[in-house]
């Protein structure tokens, strides 16, 4: 039962705000601006999706290459397609990462590599999306009916903005482990009798040197610009794509949204979608499509039928990656 509360407790979250978004807005209002989708743009909007796959296969290549190791676009490639397949079945953005941490550790790749080449591509499609953000703040400022949403986007930059910094922050990294490490000894003590703390103590110490490893790996990557310019060149692309899809789902709807809200609204919306308090951050986001995108005059039908249709373009996405799953498995039989 404990291995499930918190599959359970997301799933009551994801519930609880999906009614609060719903409960306002009729439901043959939604259906019929879903069912109005015009063919054509949502069709673009998935061939659009296609594209992402790659260049978050290139990027991964990149950062790995840095760290060491030559994986080859290819294969990176087929690890992407795959587990955003097997990873729809996890209740967890999260778990694609761990998938596909696996799927490079099964190919005997150095854990430190495989790791901080992940977190620096999560660190920055993170960074991306708050720089476009604030970017477009003040140019959607004389849009809004309510501008006091525009502080609130620039607070929430902010703030990631500084948590990441001092994430990166030797200083604080070194204090967090040194924290973790006294901890750890207070809980485990190496001299104990009991030989399961003791060997918990030997894992606290393994890990705090994975650690070590990883961060030292991932400052490197960083800190090198003929690795870190192609890849942010990357990454700033593959987040506009995310919102050039959006724009072309309001497109389909009939609705045009202007540019300036859609590059302040949607990285926010995309970075609030990432917290593990619902599945896959159901509810979350269509509670910040219909909230914020209200602000300037959008149906809150308009807004929620274009959340559910992300939805749709990532279901449409899993499919080539569930061809590949699905002919490996055979090969291997």
């Amino acid at each position: 039962m404990k291995k499930h509360l918190s599959t359970i407790l997301k799933a009551g979250v994801t519930v609880a705000l999906l009614f609060l978004v719903l409960h306002s807005i009729h439901p043959r209002e939604i259906a019929r601006r879903v069912l109005q989708a015009s063919p054509g743009w949502m069709t673009a909007a998935f061939l659009l999706s296609l594209i992402s796959p790659l260049l978050v296969a290139v990027k991964w290549h990149l950062l790995l290459k840095r760290a060491g190791v030559h994986a080859g676009v290819l294969p990176l490639l087929n690890i992407t397609l795959t587990t955003g397949f097997v990873g729809t079945f996890l209740p967890s953005n999260l778990g694609v990462d761990a998938l596909r941490m696996y799927a490079l550790h099964r190919k005997k790749i150095n854990v430190a590599a495989n790791a901080s080449s992940l977190l620096c591509d999560r660190l920055l499609g993170v960074m991306a999306l708050v720089a476009f953000a604030l970017a477009a703040v003040f140019p959607a400022w004389h849009t809004l009916q309510d501008r006091s949403v525009l502080a609130q986007v620039a607070a929430v930059s902010l703030l990631i903005i500084a948590m990441t910094l001092l994430f990166l922050n030797h200083a604080c990294f070194e204090w967090g482990k040194t924290l973790l490490a006294r901890i750890s000894n207070r809980l485990f003590p190496a001299g104990s009798r009991f030989k399961m703390c003791r060997s918990l103590n030997h894992l606290s110490a393994t890990v705090v040197g994975s650690l070590n490893q990883i961060h030292a790996t991932l400052r490197s990557q960083l800190s090198h610009p003929a690795t870190m310019a192609p890849v942010s060149l990357l990454t700033l692309l593959v987040q506009f794509l995310r919102i050039v899809q959006v724009h072309w789902l309001f497109l389909s709807i009939g609705t045009h949204v202007p540019w300036s809200q859609e590059l302040t609204f949607v990285p926010i919306i995309l970075l609030v979608s990432l917290l593990p308090i619902s599945i896959f951050g159901i509810g979350i986001k269509e509670g910040a499509f219909v909230y914020l995108f209200s602000q300037v005059g959008i149906d809150p039908a308009v807004a929620l039928a274009v959340s559910f249709y992300t939805y749709v373009l990532q279901i449409m996405i899993i499919v080539p990656g569930s061809v590949i799953f699905l002919y490996e498995r055979y090969r291997k039989e």
